[in-house]
């Protein structure tokens, strides 16, 4: 009987074998450029993230902030900055191929929703 108890004891679990597989050793900040064009109000940001796969990706975003982050594994790439302007949520658009993440959107008109007033 003790013998069965101390091998239960030392045998790690699944669970605890799992998290030390996926252990997170290296946190970096990827590659990334913007292209913006104020004519059209239209906005790329292009993050290399080599060798993650697609499932791995996880992007969450605001009016005015963003947050990226992709394991590999040991790595974890993450990305979280403001945009240099607030962003129409709506538009928002992601593609990821072969390692490099494409997210387009428009810039929010800031006037879209202002009333005008009337002059008498």
């Amino acid at each position: 009987m003790a013998s069965e108890s101390k091998e239960l004891i030392n045998r790690p679990t699944q669970e605890v074998a799992e998290q030390k597989k996926e252990a997170i050793l290296y946190r970096l900040q990827p590659h990334h450029s913007w292209s913006v064009d104020y004519d059209t109000n239209d906005w790329l940001l292009t993050v290399e993230l080599p060798g993650v796969d697609k499932d791995k990706v996880r992007i969450r975003y605001l009016e005015d902030f963003y947050e990226l982050r992709a394991t590999r594994d040991e790595v974890e790439y993450v990305l979280a900055d403001y945009f240099p302007f607030d962003i129409d949520l709506k538009s928002v658009t992601g593609k990821y191929n072969q390692g490099l993440l494409s997210i387009t959107g428009k810039i929010r008109d800031p006037l879209a929703e202002a009333v005008e007033v009337k002059l008498s």
